[in-house]
């Protein structure tokens, strides 16, 4: 019982002594006592728990816990400081309130107010208070509010909000939170322009930080020629799980036409993109959810400020599930692939509902050398719409079942430093569930079963190199050619002729040989242990066929299917750290031109206030005979980064030339002015679109941790 009683009692004392709290410690030049009130006069310091007081005189009852402090008064804690001349503040219930309060916050928050009333640990408010986080003597921008409150940490609300430069006013916001640590719920700053096709535009956004690892941004547009788009980003991050689902909604105004003559009957069009990524123990599962779909792709070409720099654009939507045993591995998966045609507002796509694939790993028989595989797959396939990169135009839509048998014999001979030789042996077993009469040439219910066999080597080496020696650097160069040869079994062609191709691999293989070299230079200083850089890399390369209708999938080049595949050449020139020269040179021999040029030069240092690169490049189908095909073009580009110390002014450039049209297709001068805490964003762009040009002015400011709104086709902007 005696036991019982003392451990009831000092569970008692915890409590009482819990409820009591911490004490506050007072120095002074002089105090006295009067009853339960202790006057305190010159230096006076109070400390309690996180805070510390600074006052001339001080006024505290012991038993209310009730203090009153005059003069020069200061209160600080870890997340501010506030002075003022006098204070009233309860110690227990963590109430009081400061006249004439200014304060700081981290990192450089700076207010004043006539009355500061603080209502609880976190939480104060105000009446008329002015506000910056400028970190200049004389701040460059402030913000004037009527009334607000502010949360320790985390942010501050204002209402009747003017926000002033230089002490003129520049606009008035109803309400307005700002961060003031991190991510924080509020509104982005407006972005405002004209396009010459969708009128005066201001684009709006509201971020809501739902918890550490999940947020939430709105958005709402309004474009006066146009409609009104609203939108909506959600950003979620688990242990196991995470992704983003992003969704515009445009909604055209009545009695409008749109760019391709004609205004959807529902009166609205919306794009959607989300991406999810799974993981579960369970055979160890994994879920990848991709989704980029739109209710009609020439749509996009409205608000997509990039869109129009390319004559195609791709679009793939799918989800799948993988799973493994051992050595087995599990995919389902579902897709659809679009093509979009942004010359004449078409497109050809490619649905794949379901793919099934079982495949065994890499896997020891025995005592047998090398390593068995087994690929196996069903599938149901099929193409819709129209394809421009062929010839001739197919416009019609084909479906069709598969299933499909691999299995593989790997053999590395040799695995030297200086030389590797692996040889692959497959057998390809397809059968399909259609096939195309011979006469009628339509596609029918007969199953078509294909089977060819093929064998390969692959030789890499031997390397060749020598290294030659400088007084401080050293400089390596090798020789490392390649060898392929494939020979492929070949089915009868009564079987090809049935065939139904609905996508690239329907395609048999082909037999060949083919031969790359490959030269390089390395550059290592012997000053540092930094690894060696390359240089310079230059690689040709060139396959003989043996089978060239199936390599040329049965088209033709001047009446004849080629034997020699076009001269590949890959030039890296990296003569300096930040300087690149990278060009790919593809020539044909049969229709005696270069059929792909891409050259591009690049200067990237940070540290320099001058960065940017320039390009050509060059396409010719040599499969097509039309002379205007409209993907044979030659296009420049380029881009340019100014950004001189000192200089306020950052300056951002790209250009776009078709010289094939002889047309600038995209051009835009982009200006950011850094005026100390202030950030002004003005962007020019001009886009050429088949048969008509959009000129677009966009303007935008931001201040401190208060963003601004950005594209949400390019990942608009959010409270970081």
């Amino acid at each position: 019982m005696r036991l019982k009683i003392f451990i009831i009692g000092f569970f008692l004392l915890l409590i009482n002594v819990n409820l009591k709290g911490e004490e506050p410690k007072i120095y002074a030049d002089k105090t006295e006592v009067d009853e339960n009130i202790l006057k305190a006069y010159g230096h006076v310091e109070i400390r309690w728990e996180d805070y510390r007081i600074f006052a001339d005189y001080l006024e505290y009852n012991e038993k209310t816990k009730e203090l009153i402090a005059k003069g020069r008064v200061t209160m600080a804690s870890k997340e501010t400081s506030i002075s003022g001349d006098n204070l009233r503040f309860n110690l227990e219930k963590m109430k009081g309130e400061m006249f004439d309060a200014y304060g700081l916050m981290p990192p450089s928050i700076k207010y004043n107010t006539k009355k500061m009333i603080q209502t609880d640990r976190d939480t104060l408010k105000f009446k008329k208070m002015e506000f910056t986080s400028c970190s200049q003597l004389v701040p460059r921008w402030k913000l004037i509010c009527r009334k607000g409150k502010i949360k320790k940490e985390k942010y501050i609300d204002m209402k009747s909000v003017v926000l002033k430069i230089k002490n003129i006013p520049i606009f008035y916001f109803p309400y307005l939170r700002y961060p003031i640590k991190g991510r924080s719920t509020g509104f982005l700053f407006p972005q405002l322009g004209h396009s010459s096709e969708k009128g005066f535009f201001i684009c709006n956004a509201f971020y809501l930080d739902i918890k550490s690892n999940l947020d939430l941004t709105l958005y709402l547009d309004r474009y006066s020629d146009l409609g009104t788009g609203v939108a909506g980003e959600f950003r979620y991050l688990f242990e196991k799980m995470g992704g983003t689902l992003k969704y515009y909604r445009f909604l055209y105004n009545k009695n409008i036409e749109t760019y391709d003559d004609s205004r959807p009957e529902s009166g609205f069009d919306y794009y959607v993109k989300a991406e999810h990524i799974q993981s579960m123990k369970f055979l160890n599962t994994k879920i990848v959810l991709s989704v980029d779909r739109q209710s009609d792709p020439g749509f996009l070409r409205i608000f997509n400020n990039d869109f129009e720099r390319v004559l195609r654009a791709n679009f793939a939507s799918s989800v799948y599930i993988t799973s493994s045993v051992s050595n087995l591995n599990f995919s389902v998966r579902a897709s659809t692939q679009e093509t979009f045609y942004t010359f004449n507002n078409t497109s050809r796509k490619t649905e794949y509902l379901p793919s099934l694939k079982v495949n065994l790993n890499q896997q020891k028989l025995w005592k047998i050398p090398g390593y068995f595989t087994i690929n196996t797959a069903f599938e149901r396939v099929k193409r819709s719409g129209e394809s421009y990169e062929e010839e001739p135009v197919y416009i019609n839509d084909i479906s069709s079942q598969r299933i499909k048998i691999v299995p593989s014999y790997i053999l590395n001979l040799f695995k030297l430093p200086w030389l590797t030789t692996t040889i692959n042996l497959q057998s390809n077993q397809t059968i399909y569930a259609k096939s195309r009469d011979l006469e009628t040439k339509e596609i029918v219910d007969k199953s078509l079963h294909l089977q060819y066999n093929t064998a390969s080597a692959n030789v890499k080496g031997p390397v060749f190199y020598k290294i030659y020696n400088f007084s401080h650097s050293k400089i390596k160069h090798l020789i490392e050619p390649q060898l392929n040869i494939r020979y492929v079994t070949k089915y009868c062609d009564e079987d090809r002729q049935r065939l139904v191709t609905v996508d690239y691999l329907d395609y048999p293989s082909y037999s060949y040989v083919g031969f790359s070299l490959t030269s390089r230079l390395l550059y290592k200083s012997i000053l540092n242990d930094e690894s060696p850089v390359d240089i310079l890399s230059f690689t040709i390369a060139q396959n003989f066929y043996f089978d060239p209708e199936e390599a040329n999938m049965y088209r033709k080049i001047n009446g004849e299917y080629p034997k020699f595949s076009e001269l590949s050449n890959r030039i890296r020139f990296r003569p300096f750290k930040y300087l690149s020269l990278d060009a790919s040179i593809v020539y044909n021999y049969y229709i005696d031109k270069f059929s792909r040029l891409n050259v591009n030069l690049s200067y990237n240092n940070k540290e320099s206030f001058l960065n940017g690169s320039i390009g050509f490049s060059s396409y010719k189908n040599p499969y097509v005979t039309n002379p205007n095909y409209v993907f044979n073009r030659d296009v420049i580009r380029g881009n340019i980064d100014f950004n001189l110390p000192g200089f306020p002014i950052k300056f951002t450039s790209g250009l776009d030339y078709d010289i094939t049209n002889k047309e600038f297709k995209y051009g835009s001068v982009k200006a950011i002015f850094d005026f100390q805490c202030i950030n002004i964003t003005a962007e020019m762009k001009i886009f050429s679109w088949i048969g008509r040009t959009e000129t677009q002015f966009r303007f935008g400011v931001s201040f401190g941790n208060l963003g601004m709104v950005s594209d949400f086709m390019s990942g608009r902007g959010s409270l970081k």
